[in-house]
């Protein structure tokens, strides 16, 4: 057990704690690729706990294809993740956090609407152009009043533009 620990320690490291204090135990960080039906795990990337969620999920979408329906929360939301998805040929539904904006460039008969997604700076200098997106907004009614929530989707099909087209008859992603 001590051996074990201290290779896991040498390859993950600990977690932050208290000054003068160290953790128990060495923390490593799954960042786990999930099929939605199945909750079969596709691919799985296990890392020292320091390196951020975001930069391993990006490595996860070796194991996106093309016409995909990739999912995510917001704590993945960036322009990285939508840049490289498109390039994959996936769609994607992700949470947007609160304190992202998005212009609206035109409101849909559904009411969701066309924006765009702007590079980060590391990405502008790289090249990287904005990519247009749809933007659906919805309020869910609770005991602690209304909360309203931003998607936003992206469709490689012109063919499948209207939202849920291609899904609305899988009993797991119901639109």
């Amino acid at each position: 057990m001590c051996q074990i620990v201290l290779l896991s320690s040498k390859v993950f490291g600990y977690p932050g704690s208290r000054k003068g204090t160290r953790a128990a135990f060495p923390k490593v960080r799954l960042v786990l690729l999930v099929e939605a039906g199945t909750h079969l795990i596709v691919d799985a990337l296990m890392c020292p706990y320091r390196i951020g969620e975001r930069v391993r999920a990006l490595k996860l979408l070796r194991s996106c294809g093309q016409g995909m329906l990739l999912m995510w929360d917001r704590g993945l939301h960036s322009y990285r993740m939508v840049h490289a998805t498109k390039n994959r040929g996936c769609q994607y539904l992700g949470r947007v956090p609160k304190n992202v904006k998005f212009p609206v460039e035109k409101v849909l008969e559904d009411g969701s609407y066309l924006s765009w997604i702007a590079p980060d700076r590391k990405s502008k200098n790289k090249g990287g152009t904005q990519i247009q997106v749809r933007v659906i907004e919805y309020t869910i009614d609770s005991d602690n009043g209304q909360k309203t929530y931003r998607l936003q989707y992206l469709c490689q099909n012109k063919s499948q533009q209207k939202f849920g087209q291609k899904w609305q008859n899988d009993p797991y992603i119901s639109v």
